[in-house]
């Protein structure tokens, strides 16, 4: 079953939804109080709500895909919000007495004297005639043994019980849903004698951002800056080159590029597909 993810202070809920395939688990963030963070972050920071919502509306979210195109979407949402609904990968395995088989996961070899063993791990879900949802957690040791099948031994049970809740749907909020994002994102134009310094910051902002697994390689801005008839600078368009990271890291980029202050636009010149690929964006910055 999939980790519940990030969700900036805000509960979350799981709810149970009957899918083409069987019943599906879904992470929910109840829809009252994503409206109230969404009005809220839309007073506060409206240039974040703008992205958020952006995203929200926009991005879409994944059902049964691949767990790489799960992180590639909470990684769009990671330094703006909780994210919409995300499919949980529930399966049940198999049904014992009224319990559904929901995971299964293995240690690696332990070794006690001359035994060796793994540490199994097994999720059981049922749910009580009150609608209770229940949690049966099991560890065992698996010890091999010259025989088709292992002995399992020191079986240790978990039990826990969740009251239910009012169901929550498994959809993201609509356009009608979410405030408008009517407040023009506002910031103090850059005058001549302040780009160095601001984008010399901006420059370090960057490289502490990236992963560890990326590497600026470029980083040009203009030397000589034309200004404004109104005496401000004209935007500064910054020609940055970026390399290794993967899909989800780049993402993660992007987003965080378009949230800065003084950033009009971003363009991607060149993606760089593979990992040793070098991207180059264009930021203008103001």
């Amino acid at each position: 079953m999939f980790e519940p993810p990030n969700l900036h202070g805000l509960p979350l809920v799981v709810t149970f939804v009957r899918g083409s395939g069987g019943t599906e688990a879904w992470w929910v963030v109840p829809r009252a109080p994503l409206l109230s963070f969404a009005k809220k972050l839309e007073e506060v920071d409206p240039r974040r709500y703008v992205r958020w919502r952006e995203q929200m509306l926009t991005k879409t979210y994944p059902r049964k895909n691949a767990m790489t195109d799960i992180g590639a979407y909470l990684a769009a949402f990671a330094d703006l919000g909780p994210p919409g609904p995300l499919n949980a990968h529930y399966a049940a395995q198999r049904c014992d007495d009224h319990w559904a088989l929901v995971s299964v996961s293995v240690e690696p070899s332990h070794k006690d004297g001359s035994n060796v063993y793994t540490l199994n791990h097994e999720v059981w879900l049922a749910h009580d005639s009150t609608g209770a949802l229940l949690v049966r957690h099991l560890a065992y040791r698996r010890t091999a043994l010259p025989l088709p099948r292992a002995l399992r031994k020191n079986r240790i049970a978990d039990y826990s019980r969740f009251e239910p809740l009012a169901r929550e749907a498994a959809t993201p909020p609509t356009p009608a849903d979410l405030p408008p994002s009517t407040r023009a994102p506002t910031y103090r134009a850059m005058m001549c004698a302040d780009r160095p310094l601001r984008l010399a910051r901006f420059s370090k902002q960057l490289l502490a951002r990236i992963s560890p697994a990326m590497k600026i390689t470029r980083f040009a801005v203009p030397t000589a800056p034309l200004s404004d008839t109104d005496g401000d600078c004209a935007a500064a368009v910054i020609d940055i080159g970026i390399e290794g990271g993967d899909s989800q890291m780049r993402t993660h980029v992007d987003d965080w590029l378009r949230l800065q202050d003084g950033v009009e636009r971003i363009d991607v010149l060149e993606n760089g597909a593979g990992t040793n690929d070098v991207r180059r964006i264009r930021v203008a910055f103001r």
